[in-house]
């Protein structure tokens, strides 16, 4: 049994937090799809526990938890490197940009690492920083995870990567989760009063444009009464959101209803998500529509290119559409009942072949298997 288990490689995920997030939910749902001959997986959460780590922890998933204060934490960090030192891990997979944790990772010996990137562009509010983290480790690292072509095209163009360096694997999700068993909420059908709902699901902030839906959602209302707008997510756009609704006379049809983790019990009361992101990476919550057969119009910015085919398995809006324009495209398209039945059926298959979390774990693990030959 001892030699069995010496075998196996240990892997090592980095989360900076548990907090509720899409990458931290992709990395969590992934590791429970390694081939357990090969792989020990577990992960280490550097700052913050969060909700994540809690649920993890109650179902007894391979969880460590370091406890930094902040990035420069020095006593955290000796904590950390003491932790990976003690336990000897052969790869580790990292999901954070965080300066002294790279380093401390970097300076292990027969240690192979992996950086997988997850921040999209539009996200991105310190891009000299970013460009200085990609000056100091990126020939250092064993190989570079992108998510998307998109992605991929910025770090080569933007940070110097080298493209033989970087490995584009889009995200995935877990199929498992998105099904037809589950149960819609009952306040937001309390909410929609029966009316057909346009969602909006995203972190409240500057680049996912959450203003945009809600002049959408006006401009669709001025045309056409009947249809309800939910928003769901939280944020620092939250306020301002609220406020916005409530100067356009919004409340009956424009609901706020805040963060929820039963995303796919709330995709299962949508009629249609609208994606008004800009410089997405790629953006998982499509993913889970498209699981779902919801119709998803998304702006044509970042990698949706790469996800969705226009009148396919979603609809594509220009990027430079005004509210009313996308108003006008989202009314006419849902008319056409045929038409969203059969781009949303051919989104569930799409979702079912390409992109389930299974496939993602086959991919990375031979990027495993490539950085670990020779230990």
């Amino acid at each position: 049994m001892a030699t069995y288990l010496a075998m196996k490689k240990k892997i090592l995920h980095v989360l900076w937090s548990g907090g509720i997030g899409g990458a931290e939910e992709y990395v969590t749902s992934l590791i429970g799809y390694f081939d357990a001959n090969k792989y020990q997986v577990s992960v280490c959460f550097v700052s913050k526990k969060g909700d994540i780590f809690v649920e993890g922890e109650k179902c007894n998933k391979n969880y460590s938890f370091i406890g930094m204060k902040n990035g420069w934490d020095l006593c955290g960090a000796l904590g950390c490197y003491l932790f990976l030192k003690k336990n000897k891990f052969d790869l580790i997979h990292v999901h954070s940009g965080n300066f002294l944790i790279n380093v401390l990772i970097l300076r292990l010996k027969n240690t192979k690492v992996i950086f997988h990137e997850h921040m999209s562009p539009g996200a991105d509010k310190n891009p000299k920083k970013r460009k200085l983290f990609y000056l100091l480790f990126r020939k250092r690292f064993n190989k570079i995870i992108a998510i998307s072509e998109f992605v991929k095209r910025q770090l080569i163009t933007e940070f110097g990567v080298d493209s033989s360096q970087i490995e584009v694997i889009h995200n995935g999700i877990d199929l498992n989760k998105f099904t037809c068993d589950n149960k819609p909420v009952p306040e937001i059908s309390s909410l929609s009063e029966g009316r057909p709902i346009i969602g909006f699901i995203a972190r409240l902030e500057a680049f996912k444009r959450p203003e945009l839906f809600i002049r959408t959602a006006e401009s669709i209302v001025k045309r056409k009464k009947g249809f309800c707008f939910m928003m769901v997510g939280d944020g620092p756009e939250m306020q301002r959101c609220k406020e916005l609704v409530a100067n356009l006379k919004l409340d009956r049809h424009v609901h706020l209803i805040g963060f929820r983790r039963n995303i796919s019990d709330t995709l299962k009361l949508f009629n249609a998500l609208l994606f008004t992101s800009e410089g997405e990476g790629f953006g998982i919550v499509i993913l889970e529509a498209m699981a779902m057969g919801v119709p998803v119009f998304a702006i044509d910015d970042g990698a949706m290119r790469e996800i969705i085919k226009n009148n396919v398995n979603g609809f594509l809006i220009d990027r430079d559409s005004s509210p009313e324009k996308i108003s006008i495209c989202v009314l006419e398209t849902m008319e056409d009942v045929s038409l969203i039945e059969r781009v949303g059926q051919r989104a569930k298959e799409e979702v079912k072949s390409n992109y389930s979390i299974e496939k993602c774990a086959s991919k990375i693990s031979r990027i495993y298997e490539n950085a670990l030959k020779g230990l």
